[in-house]
């Protein structure tokens, strides 16, 4: 790495961190409750409600940093964001177009989730995040079979989300892009495709109690939240949706499969 592309990172990651702090002071005040109480309770070594139970890693994380449990959590997700920040500005890195990764960085971090995750503190999405864009980046530069079965286990730790990463590496094999640096494998489909049920049962398994809710209480209670079905797609939409148009009328010009694969990501 030569001493421009360096200080280039190391802008990055402090132009996150300054970003994530200016929605901190600025955005809406965060407290204990909802998600958070879960996450404390895991925090604290105390048993908490299933699916929160199922996210145990960035609550490990902060318990070994020296302070209060809120800057705990901030600094593990702080970190976080901005090593995606750092992650995706890497990634678009495009030879035709020098300013691709800078746009799309802007994007990133005036987004709706970004804000959020930097306001909201006691949460661990950012880490998810940040297992999903590492995957990516990895397999943009080499394809490593085991490694990505690994990271996609560990960041489960974190958010079941990470699981869909699995069926994205489906899509990039069997999708022949200029993106990805991905062996198309039959053998390595079909292990990717088992792999989410593998790793929820391995997540039931280990964290089973008699102190959890059902899947099904889980998603009748956030869709009551939500005001129902209509509204929680609303919300959905009002996070991802304006980056989704976007994108869409950025790639419709190719109508390839590097445009599929640019939407996904």
């Amino acid at each position: 790495m030569n001493l421009q592309k360096f200080i280039k990172i190391l802008l990055v990651f402090f132009v996150s961190i300054t970003m994530s702090y200016f929605f901190y002071f600025f955005g809406d005040t965060w407290g204990i409750y909802g998600d958070a109480i879960q996450y404390v309770n895991l925090y604290e070594g105390k048993d908490a409600l299933s699916p929160w139970s199922q996210r145990p890693l960035t609550p490990f994380i902060a318990t070994i940093i020296p302070t209060s449990v809120k800057n705990s959590f901030l600094i593990v997700n702080y970190l976080c964001l901005a090593i995606t920040s750092i992650l995706i500005f890497l990634f678009f890195q495009n030879p035709n177009n020098k300013y691709e990764n800078y746009i799309i960085l802007i994007f990133w971090i005036i987004s709706y989730p970004f804000s959020y995750y930097s306001s909201s503190i006691i949460r661990v999405d950012p880490m998810v995040l940040m297992g999903m864009m590492l995957l990516l980046y990895l397999n943009k530069n080499f394809y490593n079979f085991y490694i990505n079965l690994l990271l996609i286990t560990f960041f489960s730790f974190s958010h079941s989300l990470m699981i869909l990463s699995s069926f994205f590496l489906i899509l990039f094999m069997i999708l022949k892009n200029s993106i990805l640096n991905i062996n198309r494998n039959l053998v390595h489909v079909i292990i990717y495709f088992l792999l989410p049920f593998l790793i929820l049962i391995l997540h039931k398994v280990i964290f089973s109690s008699g102190n959890q809710n059902s899947f099904i209480d889980v998603v009748i209670g956030t869709l009551n939240y939500s005001g129902g079905i209509k509204n929680h797609f609303l919300r959905f939409f009002s996070t991802f949706g304006p980056l989704f148009v976007l994108l869409f009328f950025f790639t419709i010009e190719k109508r390839n499969s590097d445009s599929l694969i640019i939407l996904s990501v």
